[in-house]
């Protein structure tokens, strides 16, 4: 008879290999996760040659259920439980899968976790977990998790009192490489754990006996916060609706449209009751950054996205340029030399390091970090004044959500929530992202006005509309190969001035006339980009006349040249003979031309104005 069996130990291969996607800062963080669902808030890891060595919290100690989760290479984190204070809705880790992904990668293949538990009245138990005995076949069997040997894991009793601190404290003895340094810790800590810190809860990290404690993030008292509400519906197709408040005022709406999702004018009604999420954006109080005597708005602008580093009481920046990050006893040093960038190179090392796309929190702890860009992934084609297009990015973006609502994100490993996890979401993220940074612009604007008396704000209105008038003013080459037009036409050379008398000019050809079936043949030749063509169509000839007189040599025809319209006093005549035939042609054509056409007209014409 043939039954069913596991092999446990190729099991235990895959995810000591990180095989499901697990690394080595996702098991920290599954450390980390359960010893805050256990209460603690004190969590102590140290670090030998860059490998986790240990990793101790002063939470409550391991119950018999907590211990029979633990060993067990399957298991869900519980929401019940017979002691109300064991678990919550709220948890993050409680010993589930986590707990055994963690301990494989920690562990390696030739490592042993010991993990011991005591009580407040030195009751200990302890498990050790011998991998390289585990993956052993001529010690234990296939099933080696759970078959039986002398290796098979097994809680004991001990004396914990005199050697262990009242918690529960995991050691890892010779561990495989794990290539954790200070400085990719401590910021990935003060990202995730941000709100457990401005908690009262204590993570320290030692690395070879140098002590780091992870800083609060964001100072609350050296920001503005500005909540907007985000209600998601569902409906009985399991399709998304929202409604959202933007920055500035307004109300936005997306929903079902299409194959996908877009902005659409209101909710519909039969779907289900919202549930209501937030976008918090924090940001540097403009008040202590702009000064009155900051004359261009470029100069308030660049001022506000240097003060990035302002958010925090623990973030510092010397005059040199070098990033300082305050860890109690110790800090954290990022070299870097600032250059004459109006964004300086230390503003992009915290940008990037703490502020780099938006936080997705579930209850107190952020799950991830999502890159956003209003301006979309494929780098939508901007104009208009650069130093006001990127504020929003220097700013903290967390758009908050709860366990308890429908629009739960719970993942075993939870660096991988993103946001194709809520169709439609990323529309609504990408609105109100523009519309705060709309709203920053003005609020940066109607601050720095606010410090003027009535005589300033008048100059500042009559010197911005000088230097407007001084724009228009401005004569701007434009080649025509920058609207996507090529023309061809007679290169005009001017005659050499001599000191002797002029000799008479001839008489001038009459100028062709250019008819609308010849302004349709440069439109035709323009969709196929063959200017040459068209221009060089030639009218039918006379029948010659009997005994014609002789006629002059023909000029050598020019070389094509890409004419420049220019904007100013001095117009080009070639170039608005050709709009005018253009347009004449367009005209009489009815709706035979559209789009790029029209487009290509509209720029020539305005060059031209």
């Amino acid at each position: 008879m043939i039954q069913a069996t596991s092999n446990e130990r190729y099991r235990l291969k895959k995810l000591m290999k990180g095989n499901d996607g697990t690394t080595y800062p996702d098991a920290l963080n599954e450390k980390t996760d359960d010893s805050i669902d256990a209460g603690s808030k004190v969590i102590k890891a140290k670090y030998e040659d860059g490998s986790l060595v240990s990793i101790y919290n002063n939470g409550r100690p391991m119950n018999d259920n907590d211990r029979l989760k633990y060993i067990q290479l399957d298991s869900e984190k519980s929401e019940e439980s017979s002691d109300e204070e064991e678990t919550s809705p709220e948890q993050i880790g409680k010993y589930g899968i986590g707990a055994t992904k963690a301990r494989a990668r920690f562990s390696g293949r030739d490592g042993m976790e010991i993990t011991t538990s005591v009580d407040s009245e030195g009751n200990g138990h302890q498990i050790k977990i011998d991998m390289s005995s585990l993956l052993d076949k001529e010690k234990t069997p296939n099933n080696c998790w759970t078959g039986d040997s002398e290796f098979k894991p097994t809680w004991k009793k001990v004396e914990g009192r005199n050697v262990y601190e009242e918690g529960v404290t995991t050691e890892y003895m010779n561990p495989s490489s794990h290539n954790f340094v200070p400085s990719s810790v401590i910021i990935e800590h003060m990202k995730m754990y941000q709100y457990y810190v401005e908690k009262g809860v204590i993570l320290q990290h030692t690395f070879d006996d140098v002590e780091y404690t992870v800083p609060q993030l964001i100072s609350p008292e050296n920001v503005k916060k500005l909540v907007k509400s985000i209600k998601i519906h569902k409906d009985h197709r399991d399709r998304y609706y929202y409604q959202y408040d933007k920055p500035g005022g307004g109300t936005g709406f997306v929903g079902p449209k299409g194959r996908g999702y877009g902005h659409i004018d209101s909710i519909k009604d039969g779907v289900g009751e919202p549930s209501e999420t937030f976008l918090i954006f924090e940001f540097p109080k403009i008040s202590e950054v702009i000064t009155k005597d900051m004359k261009e708005s470029k100069e308030m602008h660049y001022a506000f996205m240097n003060a990035i580093k302002m958010m925090s009481q623990n973030i510092h920046v010397e005059e040199s340029g070098r990033v300082i990050i305050n860890c109690g006893q110790n800090n954290i040093y990022i070299d870097n030399e600032d250059d004459e960038s109006a964004v300086k190179s230390s503003t992009k090392i915290v940008k990037e390091a703490f502020f780099n796309g938006i936080n997705i929190k579930q209850d107190e702890r952020n799950l991830s970090t999502i890159p956003l860009s209003i301006y979309g992934d494929g780098g939508k084609s901007r104009s208009g004044d650069m130093d006001c297009q990127n504020l929003y990015e220097f700013a903290s973006k967390t758009w908050e959500t709860y366990s308890k609502n429908e629009v739960n994100l719970a993942e075993e490993i939870k660096s991988r929530v993103t946001l194709d996890m809520i169709p439609g979401l990323d529309k609504v993220l990408k609105d109100m992202c523009t519309s705060f940074n709309k709203y920053l612009k003005n609020e940066i604007k109607k601050y720095h006005d606010s410090l003027l008396t009535e005589e300033e704000k008048k100059k500042k209105k009559e010197e911005i509309k000088r230097k407007k008038e001084e724009k228009k003013k401005k004569k701007v080459k434009v080649n025509v190969e920058d609207i996507g037009t090529q023309v061809v036409s007679p290169k005009i050379e001017e005659p050499e001035v001599k000191d002797t008398e002029p000799e008479p000019e001839p008489e001038p050809e009459p100028e062709k006339e250019l008819t609308i079936e010849h302004a349709r043949q440069v439109v035709a030749a323009d969709r196929t980009r063959d200017f040459n063509s068209a221009l060089d169509v030639e009218t039918p000839e006379p029948e010659p006349e009997p005994e014609p007189e002789p006629e002059p040599a023909p000029r050598p025809p020019a070389p094509p040249r890409r004419v420049s319209f220019y904007q100013g006093d001095i117009p080009n005549e070639d170039g608005n003979r050709i709009v005018e035939a253009y347009l004449k042609s367009m005209k009489d054509s009815g709706s035979l031309y559209s789009g790029i056409d029209l487009e290509i007209v509209n720029k020539i014409v305005k060059k031209n104005m």
